[in-house]
């Protein structure tokens, strides 16, 4: 898929700064006023119009330029109010997405576009893009995924009558299917008096306007930029593929439309929406050889890396040991031993790894597996993962196209036609129930409204000839002529995210620290501790002045109230700026 194709569908994920020029001469700024505030915590003007740009910069690439300030800056808001109520929610959960994940992530966009290990950030700045901004969008978007998972996805139930049910109907008899990607514009009906959307008739009057502005030529994609409330309108509406019978029968006359159709007004329990038909795709019968499959479980013993020869010989000593304890044990008890000393990602299941068919399993494993009958368990097993204990829970021989072998896969996909449903309405419910003071800063979001958005065109690597990894930004990033405004900015939210390499790059070469500092070197030393220790960070920069001083000289004095988990501290500041290697950095920087 090529670059450009990208960007016209993940709306979020494309970010180039282009804050506009605001008069520098004694002018008050309002850098961090109050958008709103989501159960205390808030949201600035400037991160609402961060969004704004992000999202005239994605309709600029799809050639729609004259669009509506107030509009964009109503859609920003909403999207960081709903990022804020996402991450609430994780955090009640306890989820989070580590160092690790994110590296495995990585590894496997590489894989998949067959880049060489590493190379991934040489492609992104070849497409003009800064690794970092894209790991940080990369985590909220996996950040969000674990939690629909856990929130809603794991509380949907398929019974088995609907399961039957789908494969009577599309997989008894094997047939070519069609397969279809899908992009919704959603838009959500209240429910109740404290819900948010539209009332009905507003719903029916706003889908009848875009469904003529639609005949008109206008971009699907751009309207659903503009007026979708689905969690999906950041990327464009894209649903994903589905198969007949993978959605609601409300959506069913979308199977019959052809590529580049659009759907009709389509009324659901949540509201109005319009489908339309991006690609299709054609699957043959999959008519296969029976195979057979396992039921089994583990226990797993690691070997560390480096371990020596003595430490191995003792985890090996011991999983011999326990494979004696656990030679007739019964599968209740195998599972008890697997949970309380497995070392496998399977343990909190009792080490339950479901059915597995030859060539799912490392060689080792799976020859051990399939020797043993149901109820058998096996000695010590070793592969590289570590040492195995085997229990066989069952056996059986399948026929790949019967309800068996299907099951799972049935299962899957009714569930996902589920979350279509579920999704919007759990982050509606979150939306109505959630403790929301909004606060005008049109000042700042319409500053700009005329100003022309600087579109920045994607550069085609010189691996072109593979797939190009889904581009991913979202920090501010240095660019020629950028504003003071745009410089303080960056800065205010290194020094929030506690990112300490990019807040050391918004100071001079030549900066001169505070004359109780030897050097720079310690005066670097004390901010990393005192920043480093804070469980969270936030500043905000209050009746701001800008007085330039000369063509690349700059003064700044403001308010600076700072908060951290455990000090609330409020100064008078003032910054000596020099516009060196295309931004203004701090050459100086006092307390008054």
């Amino acid at each position: 898929m090529s670059f450009m194709t990208f960007c016209s569908r993940y709306i979020f994920l494309l970010f180039v700064v282009c804050l506009s020029h605001l008069a520098y001469a004694n002018e008050e700024v309002p850098i961090d006023a109050i958008a709103a505030t989501v159960y205390s915590k808030a949201i600035t003007c400037s991160d609402v119009e961060q969004d704004m740009v992000t999202m005239k910069q994605q309709l600029a690439l799809q050639g729609n330029r004259n669009v509506s300030s107030k509009l964009l800056a109503k859609r920003a808001l909403e999207q960081q109010i709903m990022w804020q109520l996402q991450q609430r929610q994780a955090t009640k959960l306890g989820i989070h997405v580590g160092h690790e994940e994110i590296d495995q992530a990585i590894q496997k966009i590489e894989e998949k576009n067959h880049l060489q290990a590493g190379k991934f950030q040489e492609v992104l700045k070849a497409q003009g893009l800064d690794y970092n901004t894209y790991v940080d969008a990369l985590k909220k978007r996996m950040l969000s995924n674990k939690l629909m998972n856990i929130a809603v996805r794991s509380r949907i139930k398929i019974s088995e009558e609907s399961i039957q049910e789908y494969y009577r109907k599309y997989l008894e008899h094997p047939k070519p299917r069609r397969e279809i990607h899908l992009a919704q514009l959603f838009i959500a009906v209240q429910q109740g008096k404290s819900s948010q959307g539209h009332s009905l008739k507003e719903a029916q009057a706003l889908a009848q306007s875009i469904e003529g502005k639609l005949k008109d030529g206008e971009s699907f994609q751009k309207l659903v930029s503009l007026y979708s409330n689905a969690a999906d309108s950041k990327t464009g509406g894209d649903m994903g593929w589905f198969f007949p019978g993978g959605l609601a029968p409300a959506f069913s006359e979308v199977f019959q439309l052809p590529i580049g159709a659009n759907s009709h007004i389509i009324t659901s329990q949540r509201g109005l929406h319009i489908i339309k038909v991006l690609e299709e795709r054609w699957h043959q019968p999959e008519i296969g050889k029976s195979y057979d499959e396992v039921h089994a479980r583990h226990i797993l013993l690691q070997v560390p890396k480096q371990a020596d020869i003595a430490t191995k010989a003792k985890i090996r000593n011991r999983i011999q040991h326990l494979a004696e304890e656990l030679k007739h044990a019964d599968d209740k008890t195998f599972a008890t031993r697997a949970k309380e000393i497995s070392q496998g990602p399977s343990s909190s299941r009792g080490g339950d790894l479901g059915w597995f068919r030859r060539g799912q399993m490392v060689p080792a494993f799976e020859k051990a597996a399939f020797a043993l009958k149901a109820g058998e368990t096996s000695g010590v097993v070793e592969s590289p993962f570590g040492y195995h204990i085997i229990h066989v829970i069952d056996k059986r021989h399948v026929n790949p196209n019967s309800l068996q072998a299907r099951h799972d896969q049935i299962q899957q996909l009714l569930i996902n036609a589920e979350m279509q449903t579920q999704v919007p309405r759990w982050l509606a419910s979150l939306r109505a129930k959630a403790k929301v003071e909004t606060h005008d800063c049109s000042a700042i979001l319409t500053a700009d409204s005329s100003a022309p958005t600087t579109v920045v065109p994607p550069v085609t690597p010189k691996t072109n000839s593979q797939p190009t990894p889904e581009p991913v930004a979202a920090t501010p990033i240095a660019i020629p002529d950028a504003s003071p405004e745009q410089s303080l900015l960056a800065w205010k939210r290194a020094w929030e995210r506690q990112d300490m390499a990019v807040y050391f790059s918004h100071y001079s070469q030549n900066f001169q620290p505070e004359p109780r500092f030897s050097s720079v070197a310690t005066w670097k030393k004390y901010k990393q501790r005192v920043i480093g220790n804070k469980k969270s960070i936030r500043v905000q920069m209050q009746q701001t002045h800008i007085e330039r001083q000369g063509e690349k000289r700059l003064q700044v004095s403001f308010v600076q109230v700072f908060v951290s988990d455990h000090f609330r501290d409020k100064t008078q500041k003032q910054l000596d700026m020099v516009w060196e290697d295309g931004s203004w950095k701090i050459v100086r920087e006092r307390s008054l």
